[in-house]
């Protein structure tokens, strides 16, 4: 009784149409590369990513370096992210967004006590992901830069084994 029910609500959904699927397009200046969504397959920057340099207000955060290590992101070819914003444990989806690139969307962390320079690292990390909306590769695609919608850059990231 249960199968005829099921199959009867996948019949009534609507099919995606190969134009709702989105396929990133890299766009070349110079040695960045701009990943564009625009049609088909997965993430191009998918994989594990160790944070390079953490900005704040256009510079590189003086932050214990110690704290700083701590930060890493791991990304699947759907989009799916999480990892370490240096305190906490993280879980975030990337959004194709048009030709505009990739945002980041439902950014979440556990809520562990974070202390000193720990703290300040896993709030600058967060802000960063919360405000994403344009991610360049660069080094020939070993090195991931978060920009904000305002065109600054907030994080660095260096691909990891």
């Amino acid at each position: 009784m249960l199968k005829p029910l099921i199959l009867t609500l996948a019949i009534a959904l609507p099919l995606p149409s190969y134009a709702d699927v989105l396929v990133p397009q890299a766009v070349t200046r110079g040695t960045n590369t701009m990943i564009t969504p625009v049609s088909g397959e997965g993430v191009p920057f998918a994989g594990h990513w160790q944070l390079g340099t953490l900005l704040q207000n256009g510079a590189p955060a003086r932050l214990d370096p110690a704290a700083l290590a701590q930060v890493s992101l791991q990304i699947d070819a759907q989009g799916h992210g999480s990892g370490s914003n240096g305190c906490n444990r993280i879980m975030f989806q990337l959004e194709a967004r048009g030709g505009r690139g990739w945002g980041t969307d439902g950014v979440s962390s556990t809520r562990m006590l974070c202390h000193g320079d720990a703290a300040e690292v896993e709030r600058l990390v967060m802000a960063a992901l919360n405000d994403s909306a344009r991610y360049v590769l660069t080094g020939g695609g070993s090195v991931l830069q978060v920009y904000d919608a305002d065109g600054i850059l907030r994080l660095i990231l260096n691909r990891a084994g």
